[in-house]
């Protein structure tokens, strides 16, 4: 489905690392209840990845981190690492859309133009993981 909202793409900066950080916390709130711990995603996940996305950005560790937003503000994100996994250029290492955004083609938004950045760097190979659980994911990148 496509997106009916005006969605803008910008590439994520020093600023952005808390929506970054809380896009990744209530994506993984929503999304992982059942696969990873309870307790980690009620009580420390929050804090866990606002440390984390502090001292990622700007993209020390990352080749591309994408942010979509909306009218509202951030409402999904993409991050890229280059050679991590033995055969690919790249590897999608996150993909998170609000809870209430999932389905209004955000997300697809955010791969075609990761596509074309990876591809526009001269790369040719991409490759991410998901959870073998979460079959929305699964459906969402078989698509």
């Amino acid at each position: 489905m496509a997106s009916t909202l005006p969605i803008e793409i910008t590439e994520a900066g020093v600023d952005d690392a808390g929506a970054v950080a809380s896009l990744h916390s209530l994506s993984w709130q929503a999304s992982y209840a059942g696969i990873l711990p309870d307790d980690y995603l009620q009580t420390q996940v929050t804090k866990e990845r606002a440390s984390y996305w502090s001292g990622a950005l700007p993209c020390r560790d990352y080749a591309l981190v994408l942010l979509a937003r909306d009218q509202t503000g951030p409402v999904a994100f993409v991050a890229v690492k280059r050679l991590v996994d033995s055969g690919y250029d790249a590897t999608i290492e996150h993909l998170h859309v609000l809870p209430q955004m999932k389905g209004q083609g955000v997300g697809r938004l955010l791969m075609k133009e990761t596509a074309s950045r990876l591809i526009a760097d001269g790369l040719t190979s991409v490759c991410l993981w998901v959870f073998e659980d979460n079959g929305p994911a699964i459906g969402f990148y078989e698509n």
